[in-house]
């Protein structure tokens, strides 16, 4: 099956991934009762339509080849004998009665699948940079003309222990990039980190030495204000010196023994009091060489 082109394009749609800001799409529906009280249409990511009302599933992995997640059986539950989660995923599009979008349609064994217009949607947005199934599902939106676009558990990055991440925020980026100087509204949770919307807003700016807070200018709602933010510097300064201080106090206490115990007399340790010391443990060794040297010379000479 061939995509056609909409008739009826939808003005808000919201695209769910499987991150874990997904939550706050649960959230936002709930609060409104109603997937509508969210968006127009509601497009979801692969194995998210067996759990999520939706419009539209994305699905851009071709359709006939096995992905290495679901080359495994799965066992519990009312699932009593091992299921192949490959056929059972499967199964469940055969039968499924949505859109399934994908690379390459297969209408025989997916009667709802349709084809990717890919070379529609890359002369509509002038770039053929496509690395993640989000990025084809905002790309689409852009093409077809939606207005409003709310992105949920595209996050691709999880600040853990161990900060680990995934690739394809940079493509998703981009394409959103490309859609918002289009015209077209991007809105992201203040959970996830795509478009870094995880960090407070005032930390976006690099390079000055205060903080800078962009707001609407409120005698223009055309244009943006820029307001430097010098108390929350100054704080965020001696912040970060008493931090300075604390550390390096307790590397002196934890290394006490490498340095020179006079220091340790209920202030703070300070780079100078290091340097006093370097200079003093530095004399006393020239010092003590001059005084081997000697003692060598003197005995050198005999009776």
């Amino acid at each position: 099956m061939e995509y056609k082109e909409k008739k009826d394009v939808p003005e808000v749609v919201s695209i769910i991934a499987l991150g874990n800001s997904k939550a706050d799409y649960f959230m936002e529906v709930m609060s409104t009762g109603n997937i509508r009280g969210a968006a127009d249409e509601v497009w979801v990511i692969n194995k998210l339509g067996c759990l999520i009302n939706h419009d539209v599933l994305f699905r851009m992995d071709d359709m006939s080849e096995m992905r290495k997640c679901n080359a495994r059986t799965y066992q519990g539950g009312a699932v009593t004998e091992p299921v192949s989660v490959h056929e059972t995923y499967n199964e469940w599009m055969r039968n499924h009665d949505k859109p399934i979008i994908t690379s390459t349609a297969y209408p025989d064994e997916f009667p709802t699948s349709i084809t990717y217009p890919f070379e529609d949607v890359i002369n509509t947005i002038g770039y053929s940079y496509f690395r993640t199934t989000p990025a084809y599902a905002a790309a689409f939106a852009i093409h077809i003309g939606v207005k409003q676009l709310r992105l949920y558990g595209c996050d691709y990055i999880y600040p853990t222990s161990s900060y680990k991440h995934e690739a394809g925020r940079a493509n998703l980026e981009f394409i959103l990039g490309i859609g918002m100087t289009m015209g077209m509204e991007v809105w992201v949770p203040p959970t996830t980190t795509l478009l870094d919307s995880c960090i407070p807003s005032i930390e976006k700016i690099y390079g000055y030495k205060d903080p800078i807070e962009v707001l609407p200018d409120p005698e223009d709602e055309t244009r943006w204000k820029v307001y430097p933010r010098p108390e929350k510097g100054k704080a965020d300064r001696e912040k970060k010196q008493l931090a300075e201080e604390k550390q390096l106090q307790e590397l002196l206490l934890k290394y006490k023994d490498l340095v020179k115990y006079d220091f340790l007399d209920g202030g703070w340790i300070t780079q100078e009091d290091f340097d006093e010391h370097k200079e003093r443990k530095q004399k006393e060794q020239e010092l003590l060489d001059a005084s081997q040297g000697t003692t060598q010379d003197e005995s050198l000479k005999g009776d």
